[in-house]
């Protein structure tokens, strides 16, 4: 009795996607994802999660790299509202790299009452989303959390889809970058864009 009472309260306690275990891996099949693509079409494929006259991406070098420029990597909807934004920059964004996190991107966007909407942190970012439409939005969510996907890697570059959100294995680029060993680990986004690291193991 009072172990069911437990699990109950445990179940309650969290979102159902996210109380799945490493053992939900060993169910179903899973794929490779989709070969890198130029990091354009990725925004290309983004639904936001409301509507706006324009926006645009921007990816901000920092200011380690003086003679590098910032960089509108897209855009959508009416270009005449880009007056409205030439002074809005930011210095902060989501999807920070370079390491020890000197470049990142940014979104500033128009609403329909012509107000600007700055997205520069990953909270934003996923408020952007919204809901995960696509798997182009999976792989910029994923980026955002500081992992990635690996081309050709089922142990570091996979992925299932279930109804309510999708079981990833995904690589780990700081991991990688100073160590022969990879990083496979075992995650969980949600469709509405909640994360959750299960665990990670180390292969060659």
């Amino acid at each position: 009795m009072l172990k069911s009472l437990l699990t109950f309260v445990f179940i309650a306690g969290c979102k159902l996607a996210l109380c799945q275990t490493a053992e939900d891996f060993n169910k179903g099949t899973f794929t490779l994802f989709p070969h890198y693509k130029e990091d354009v079409e990725y925004f290309a494929n983004i639904i936001p999660d409301s509507t706006y006259l324009y926006w645009q991406c921007v990816y901000n070098p920092g200011p380690y790299f003086h003679q590098a420029k910032e960089q509108i990597v897209f855009e959508k909807g009416d270009p005449k509202y880009t007056k409205l934004i030439k002074k809005s920059k930011s210095g902060n964004g989501f999807m920070v790299s370079c390491p020890p996190g000197f470049c990142s991107y940014y979104i500033i966007a128009i609403r329909p009452d012509k107000t600007i909407l700055q997205v520069n942190n990953s909270q934003k970012f996923k408020t952007f989303l919204g809901k995960i439409d696509n798997l182009d939005e999976v792989r910029l969510a994923v980026r955002d959390q500081h992992y990635t996907i690996h081309n050709n890697s089922m142990k570091s570059g996979s992925y299932q889809e279930r109804q309510d959100y999708y079981l990833l294995y995904l690589g780990d680029w700081e991991s990688d970058m100073i160590s022969d060993m990879k990083t496979s680990t075992k995650a969980i986004l949600t469709k509405s864009g909640d994360f959750k690291i299960l665990e990670s193991t180390s292969y060659k």
